[in-house]
């Protein structure tokens, strides 16, 4: 209070009526992705649930667009620059964190890395990423369009998550670390131009409410990243695991469905360190097999997804910014 300057101060009313519905809106959305994993897009449960979901986005849309003081102001939403770092935002961390989820699981279930050696195989990405956030405020960064510095962190954030494709089923460490690197590098530049996006589009009263809508954004992201990842790598698995076991002769203590659905939650060879050796020689290579097809799915849509946000972005941005 005694260092920062006065600044105007909004006194619209607060959204409580919006902040629930938002909240009960995703709520049911995330469960409805993570419960399909199990019971399947047919289930009553998981039906209800994105029934739910969608009904509480129109109704929170309806009355948004009625309240004198909306949650976030129309100021704000009819900015295009805005607009896409929100987008970019919620993309760019549902990639990152939806991907790396299941990249640490197979890591360690399938792979079986401590979680130690798991954690580490992340450094690159973590260190590009701090680098690149230091870096990204300073010249002669800062006189690079923020709306460039955009797409571009969004498309290395996704071609480092593509790149990881190469590095076959064991990960390679001389493809993972560069790979992680660029994707780090990607998340720090983000990072930083999205920031100065919220606070450069914003008036000053609504600087605080611009920048919680892109770390709202990202958290979003990051949640339904998870949640709608881990659904394809199940479904992949799951299909994939099913035509290999009929090629083959599962052992008589094996029950084959139960075992394809801990495999496809992420287990790994795990599902069968219970098991005879032998039970577990003729296993392992298809849990293997079948769990890194699920991860090469899972970096194929997370790459497909961030380049074509990406080519939108830039797309319109630029045509709202030449009228």
């Amino acid at each position: 209070m005694r260092l920062v300057p006065d600044r105007p101060i909004g006194h619209g009313r607060l959204a409580i009526g919006g902040s629930i519905l938002i909240g009960a809106s995703l709520a049911a959305l995330i469960y409805a992705l993570i419960e399909v994993n199990m019971a399947g897009w047919t289930s009553p449960h998981v039906l209800v649930a994105l029934a739910a979901a969608l009904i509480g986005f129109a109704v929170l849309i309806a009355s948004e667009r009625r309240r004198a003081s909306p949650l976030v102001p129309r100021e704000l939403l009819a900015k295009p620059r805005f607009r896409a770092a929100g987008m970019a935002a919620f993309v760019s961390n549902g990639l990152l964190v939806g991907a790396s989820a299941l990249i640490a699981l197979y890591f360690q279930n399938t792979l079986g890395e401590s979680p130690l050696a798991a954690g580490l195989r992340f450094l690159s990405l973590s260190l590009a990423a701090f680098l690149a956030g230091i870096l990204g405020g300073r010249a002669p960064f800062t006189s690079i369009p923020l709306t460039v510095q955009m797409v571009v962190s969004l498309a290395a954030t996704s071609v480092g998550l593509g790149a990881l494709m190469l590095a076959g089923p064991t990960m390679t460490l001389a493809v993972t670390i560069p790979a992680f690197a660029l994707t780090g590098l990607g998340m720090g530049v983000g990072s930083v131009s999205l920031s100065r996006i919220a606070l450069e589009d914003a008036a000053p009263e609504h600087a605080g409410v611009s920048a919680g809508v892109v770390n709202t954004a990202r958290q979003l992201g990051a949640s339904l990243g998870v949640a709608a990842f881990g659904a394809v790598f199940a479904q992949t698995v799951t299909t994939r695991m099913t035509d290999q076991l009929d090629r083959i002769t599962v052992p008589a203590s094996t029950d084959p469905a139960q075992l394809i659905a801990e495999v496809a939650s992420g287990i790994g060879i795990q599902a069968t360190k219970n098991l005879t050796e032998h039970a577990r020689t003729t296993l392992d290579a298809v849990i293997t097999t079948s769990s890194h097809h699920g991860l090469l799915i899972v970096l194929a849509s997370a790459t497909a997804t961030g380049l074509a946000t990406a080519v939108l972005i830039a797309i319109l941005v630029n045509l709202t910014e030449r009228r």
